[in-house]
């Protein structure tokens, strides 16, 4: 997808020095795990999305992230379809929060699903093990994503890979790991 490129081409190119301190809140997920001996070396980028063309919301991916409840089987009790990120961006400030963190980065959250990448030549599987995954609310498609959202993505991106040591050729998009979802 043209916008990854174009965000880690800016973060790693054209961005020197933030002048600017975004603020992100915790709001935690019950979904993850802990990441144990996985290397932390890639980030993915994903997007909310949309449906007929009106985008999901951010309060709605909020509570999908992070409410137990609706996720449980109605039948059985049994909770269905684990889902989290580590962060989510909306495309404005949000309740006056630019981001939201929802799993810490040293856990894994579950935004790849079944994934693969070849890193060192080599395939490697369940990239959710070794990524920490930023959901853009939107699409990129029906609706673009706008100015202030690559400028919050551009700044989380540059800090998380200098604090990380996270290489750019492992800042990929959804797309890249899991093509046909």
């Amino acid at each position: 997808m043209i916008w990854i490129r174009q965000i880690v081409v800016r973060v790693v190119l054209e961005v020197q020095e933030f002048k600017i301190m975004y603020n992100k809140k915790w709001l935690p997920s019950p979904f993850f795990m802990p990441r144990g001996n996985y290397p932390l070396d890639m980030i993915v980028i994903h997007h909310i999305g949309s449906q007929g063309g009106k985008l999901y919301s951010v309060n709605g991916t909020l509570t999908w992230f992070t409410d137990v409840n609706v996720h449980k089987n109605k039948d059985t009790g049994k909770i269905e379809n684990q889902v989290s990120a580590h962060y989510v961006i909306p495309r404005e400030p949000h309740n006056g929060n630019d981001m939201y963190q929802l799993v810490q980065d040293t856990d894994i959250a579950y935004h790849a699903g079944e994934s693969q990448w070849i890193i060192d030549g080599k395939v490697r599987k369940f990239i959710n093990r070794y990524s920490i995954g930023i959901e853009m609310e939107g699409d990129g498609n029906v609706v673009e994503y706008t100015d202030y959202q690559y400028d919050v993505l551009a700044w989380l991106v540059k800090n998380l890979m200098e604090h990380y040591n996270i290489p750019i050729a492992n800042v990929v998009g959804h797309e890249d790991i899991a093509p046909k979802r």
